[in-house]
C-alpha cells in the first residue's frame, strides 16, 4: 500500500488527508466541521436509524470529503479511520481495545471490509476501568514512531478538548487519564458570568503571554475553582482588560492540568498536537519548570502522528 486516505473523525471536525509513505508524507489535506457530533444529529433527523441506513450516510459523507482532494478517479485508495468514527455517535460502534497496549499498534481493534474493489478499515479506541479515548491512541502508535523512545519510559500529552496524559513502560500504555480542559475553559468563556470578563482572541502579544504564564501557575499552584474567579474581579478592578483575562483563564486551566508534572520522575514527554494550543502547552511546560533536566520534551504533528499510527495498526493489527 504505496498510497491511502487517513480520516481523522473527530467529535467537532473531520480531517481528510491524502497519505504516501505510511503516512509520513501527506500529499494533502482538508478539514471541515462534518463532525461525528454534528453528523449523528443530521442522521438522527432522517428517521431511518437502521445499522445499515447509519453506515451508508457515514460512508456518503466521507465519499464527499474525500472527493474534495482531487485524487483521480481512477485510484481506488485504501480508507484507513480512527477517531470518534467507531464510537455511538459514529458510522459504527466498535468495542475498546484494553490494556495491556503495544507501541506497534498489534493490540488494537480493527474492522475492515470493501466496498467495490475499495478497501476500508476503521481502528477503534482504548479504554481502561475508568478511562477512555478514541483517536488519541492512533496518535499515540504514530507519535511513538516518530520519536522511537524504545522501551524507555515516557510521557504522551495529548491537548485537546479532553487532554491526555499517556504513561509508557517497556513498550506498552501502563495508564493514561483524561483532562477536560479544552471543554472546561469553553465553558467559561462562553456559558459562565466568567464570559462577561473575556473577550477571545489570537493575538499573542507580549501583554497577553504574560497574562497566560500568570495563570499557568495560578492554576497548579491553587484550587482551580477559587482561582478561576479571579478572572472577574481582574476584570471588575481593572487589573486586565479582556483580551488578557481570556489568555489569563486559558492558562490556569492549563496550569491545574500539568501541576501534577511538577517535581515527577526524569521521562521524556512527547507533545503530540498542533496549532497555537501546542505553543501554549510549551511555554506552559517551561514556566512549570517540567521537562527541565534530563527530561526532554519532543513536538510531534498530531496529524502526521495519525496517519502513520493509521498505516502501521492496519498493517499489524488483529481485526474483527
Amino acid at each position: 500500500m504505496s498510497e491511502f486516505i487517513s480520516i481523522d473523525w473527530g467529535t467537532t471536525s473531520l480531517r481528510v488527508s491524502h497519505c504516501s509513505d505510511g503516512g509520513h508524507t501527506i500529499i494533502g489535506s482538508l478539514a471541515t466541521h462534518d463532525g461525528a457530533l454534528a453528523m449523528n444529529q443530521r442522521f438522527l433527523a432522517k428517521g431511518n436509524l437502521s445499522p445499515e441506513a447509519r453506515r451508508a450516510f457515514y460512508q456518503e459523507v466521507m465519499s464527499v470529503a474525500i472527493g474534495q482532494l482531487n485524487i483521480s478517479s481512477d485510484q481506488q485508495l485504501p480508507v484507513l479511520m480512527s477517531g470518534m468514527v467507531s464510537a455511538t455517535i459514529g458510522m459504527e460502534t466498535l468495542p475498546y481495545a484494553r490494556l495491556p497496549f503495544m507501541l506497534d499498534g498489534s493490540k488494537a481493534v480493527v474492522k475492515k471490509w470493501e466496498i467495490a474493489n475499495q478497501r476500508f478499515a476503521m481502528v477503534s479506541g482504548l479504554a481502561t476501568e475508568d478511562d477512555l479515548m478514541r483517536g488519541e491512541e492512533t496518535q499515540l502508535v504514530g507519535a511513538a514512531t516518530i520519536v522511537d523512545i524504545g522501551k524507555d519510559e515516557a510521557l504522551f500529552i495529548f491537548p485537546g478538548t479532553h487532554a491526555k496524559h499517556v504513561k509508557i513502560k517497556r513498550g506498552e500504555v501502563e495508564g493514561f487519564k483524561t483532562y477536560m480542559t479544552g471543554e472546561v475553559f469553553c465553558q467559561m468563556f462562553s456559558n459562565s458570568i466568567l464570559a462577561q470578563s473575556v473577550a477571545v482572541h489570537h493575538d499573542h502579544n507580549d501583554r497577553n503571554t504574560s497574562s497566560f504564564l500568570k495563570g499557568v501557575v495560578e492554576g497548579a499552584e491553587g484550587n482551580i475553582l477559587q482561582s478561576m474567579f479571579r478572572v472577574r474581579t481582574a476584570g471588575m478592578f481593572n487589573r486586565m482588560n479582556k483580551e488578557e483575562n481570556f489568555s489569563y483563564l486559558s492558562g490556569m486551566l492549563i496550569g491545574a492540568e500539568l501541576k501534577d508534572l511538577i517535581g515527577s520522575s526524569s521521562q521524556p514527554i512527547i507533545l503530540c498536537g498542533n496549532g497555537e494550543m501546542m505553543q501554549a502547552y510549551q511555554e506552559a511546560l517551561k514556566v512549570l519548570g517540567i521537562g527541565k533536566g534530563q527530561n526532554d520534551i519532543f513536538i510531534v504533528d498530531s496529524h502526521q502522528a495519525t496517519a502513520i499510527g493509521q498505516y502501521k495498526i492496519n498493517e499489524l493489527a488483529s481485526h474483527i
